[in-house]
């Protein structure tokens, strides 16, 4: 099959493009990206394309970069394709807030993409990934350490706007295509730097593979991608159709996950539904390794309650008798002053505590929606500095109906109120004593009586 069909054969299998479409193109002088943006000029007619080319200068190889942004605006001007070319020191960007390289280098390229992407309105970006690339990234994280996901390689298509349209197609292919067309492409010699771990799995290790093992390792590693990669998708949509059924409660930096109904599931699914809890909460998976998965796993199965396993990325998780709790963030710490009359937002916990002013025959009237999450109190006895904090050592107060005080670590023993939930429920306090343990308990001492006139009715809401 001609390189151009089996291009077209890829775009129209995996539905790359929509007829119409904007696409960015990222070239950046070296074979792939130049072959990948003169089959898409070829292709642009039969597929309704408008492609706008995007390079990059990373600031890391001098005049030889410089001679890469010349040859992809010549390459440009003859296919008459809008350019877009821009340089950024990454050297730089690493020595301000560290990090690799390549990773460094990565990061900046795709924010670059996607800024292009959005300023000309496009809505797909092409890149140059190829056949070996796809089985280079598979052999890299196999070496590293990987479950299915890393299997996948290089995705033929991420997160529905970054395609891949050589991913099938193998480097020999590509350089081939390039002679035949007498293409201008830049060589970059770092790619020869057995240094780096990729450049030795593709100069060094494939090439071994290949020879003495698998001369088809490149099409092995091809299929496998895609079946993993199809795989993969299934059991995304599975995730995501499953675990609504799962969250007991969730927020921008907490979701609490029913034990009993997640163990009733396959393990599989299980490792598939923690993962993706964790990137929710995360954003990322990097760092997350399958000896992380694998504590949150031993943790269902445990019978031991108020277990406590740290996660990358400040991630902390808490098994309760019946629920698995995942927070993100550091310890919660909050005191501010709270008004008789308003509203006081209390951001860390994404809610809100809303305070109002009642007589005592207005109380009658404004009982709607009392509940664990509502407390009134004798505004007589409220007098003094009324704030909201969070808990501190040697915390005490007097529970409702109860005749003497109590440590409030104590209350939450008895509550059963998960580690990680404690720092976070907010305390009501008068002149530093607490008069609610918001949406738990208030305290003896503030409640209302038939004495009462004014009272206070303060609401625990929140935002999500």
């Amino acid at each position: 099959m001609d390189i151009i069909d089996k291009v077209k054969a890829t775009i129209d299998r995996l539905h790359m493009f929509k007829e119409g479409e904007r696409v960015v193109v990222a070239v950046s002088g070296g074979p792939d990206s130049v072959a990948l943006l003169h089959l898409l000029w070829r292709l642009k007619g039969l597929l309704n394309l408008h492609l706008h080319v995007a390079h990059l200068n990373h600031g890391i190889r001098g005049a030889e970069a410089h001679k890469d942004s010349e040859c992809v605006s010549h390459l440009a001007d003859k296919l008459t394709c809008p350019l877009t070319v821009e340089s950024v020191n990454v050297t730089r960007l690493i020595e301000e807030e560290g990090g690799s390289l390549e990773e460094k280098a990565r990061v900046v390229r795709y924010a670059f993409l996607t800024k292009v992407a959005q300023d000309v309105g496009a809505t797909k970006i092409a890149t140059g990934h190829n056949a070996d690339d796809r089985a280079e990234t598979l052999m890299m994280w196999l070496l590293r350490g990987t479950g299915p996901t890393g299997l996948r390689g290089i995705p033929s298509v991420r997160d529905g706007y970054i395609v891949r349209p050589l991913i099938e197609v193998t480097r020999d292919e590509i350089k081939e295509y390039i002679r035949e067309h007498n293409l201008p492409w830049r060589q970059d010699a770092s790619n020869l730097d057995i240094r780096h771990f990729r450049n030795k799995i593709r100069n060094e290790l494939l090439p071994l593979v290949r020879n003495e093992y698998s001369p088809h390792f490149t099409l092995h590693a091809g299929h496998l991608a895609e079946l993993t990669e199809e795989e993969e998708d299934f059991f995304a949509e599975e995730v995501k159709r499953i675990l609504p059924k799962l969250v007991k409660q969730t927020s921008t930096n907490k979701i609490i996950l029913d034990v009993q109904g997640l163990v009733m599931y396959h393990i599989g699914l299980r490792r598939r539904i923690l993962r993706h809890v964790i990137l929710l909460l995360k954003s990322n998976l990097q760092d997350v390794h399958f000896k992380h998965i694998q504590m949150l796993l031993e943790a269902l199965d445990s019978k031991k309650t108020g277990l406590i396993i740290h996660l990358p990325g400040q991630l902390v998780a808490e098994r309760t008798l019946d629920r698995l709790l995942l927070r993100r963030g550091k310890e919660i710490r909050y005191d501010r002053e709270v008004a008789i009359q308003g509203r006081t937002e209390l951001p860390e916990i994404e809610s809100a505590l809303v305070t109002e002013h009642l007589s005592a025959h207005e109380i009658q009237t404004n009982l709607k929606g009392v509940g664990k999450r509502t407390g009134l109190f004798d505004l007589s006895v409220m007098n003094g500095d009324l704030r909201v904090r969070t808990k501190r050592p040697g915390d005490t107060f007097q529970p409702l109906g109860m005749k003497g005080r109590k440590k409030l670590q104590d209350f939450f023993v008895d509550e059963k109120i998960p580690r990680l939930e404690r720092q976070e429920i907010p305390l009501l306090t008068v002149n530093d004593e607490i008069a609610w343990v918001v949406g738990w308990r208030p305290a003896e001492k503030f409640k209302i009586t038939d004495r009462s006139r004014d009272i206070l009715r303060v609401d625990f809401v929140h935002h999500y």
